[in-house]
C-alpha cells in the first residue's frame, strides 16, 4: 500500500511526540536505535511515506537534532501526551492545517502503510471527529487523526482539568480503526525483544 490519497493528506500535518522522560525505557525513546534506525526517525519516515510532507517533532530537544522534522516546543511541558497533542494542534492551526496525524516516538514496527490506513479511514470523518487507531480492541492513544476544528473544545476540557485522553475525549465523536501491530508501542526494553 502506498501513500494515502492526495485529498486525504493535502492539509494534514504530521506530529511525532518526542518529549517525555522515557523513565520505563531508561533512555530517550526517540533517539533509541533499533535495527539501525532511531525510533523517532521511524515515525517521521512513516508519516512522510504516507504523503505528509510537514512533520513536526513536538517536545524536541538538542538530543533530537539528528531526527528529520521540524522541532516544536511543547506548550505544556510536563503534561504528557495530552499536552503534546494540543501543542501539535496549535502548531498545525498556525500552519494552515486541517488536522494532525499524531504518532508517539516509540513505535518500532510502524510503516507508511499503517499511517495510510489511518489517514484513509479519517477521510470520510467530519471535522469534529477524531479517528483513533485501535490495536486488539484497545485505543492506541495518541495515534490518530485529530481535526483542528476540535481544538477549542479540547483546550476547554484540558483547562478544566482533563489530563487523560479518556477525559479529553469524553463526549467527542471518535471513530476507531482497528490496525495491525505497527502501532504497538515500546515502553520498556523488554518490549523491544
Amino acid at each position: 500500500m502506498g501513500a494515502a490519497s492526495e485529498a486525504a493528506v493535502s492539509r494534514l500535518v504530521g506530529a511525532v511526540l518526542v518529549g517525555g522522560e522515557s523513565s520505563r525505557m531508561g533512555t530517550d525513546k526517540a533517539s533509541l536505535v533499533v535495527d539501525g534506525v532511531e525510533l523517532g526517525r521511524r515515525a517521521v519516515d512513516a508519516l512522510r511515506g504516507a504523503g505528509l510532507d510537514d512533520v513536526m517533532l513536538v517536545g524536541a530537544t538538542e538530543a533530537h537534532a539528528s531526527l528529520p522534522g521540524r522541532p516544536v516546543d511543547d506548550l505544556w511541558p510536563g503534561e504528557g501526551p495530552v499536552g503534546a497533542v494540543l501543542t501539535a494542534l496549535h502548531e498545525a492551526f498556525l500552519a494552515g492545517g486541517s488536522g494532525v496525524v499524531c504518532l508517539p516516538c516509540d513505535l518500532p514496527g510502524v510503516a507508511a502503510s499503517d499511517v495510510t490506513v489511518l489517514v484513509d479511514a479519517s477521510a470520510g470523518a467530519g471535522s469534529k471527529q477524531v479517528t483513533l487507531a485501535a490495536v486488539g480492541g484497545r485505543r492506541a492513544f495518541p495515534v490518530g487523526v485529530w481535526p483542528i476544528a476540535l481544538l477549542p473544545a479540547l483546550e476547554d476540557r484540558f483547562g478544566d482539568g482533563a489530563s487523560s485522553f479518556r477525559e479529553l475525549l469524553d463526549g467527542i465523536d471518535v471513530a476507531e480503526v482497528e490496525v495491525g501491530d505497527g502501532f504497538v508501542d515500546a515502553d520498556t526494553p523488554n518490549d523491544l525483544s
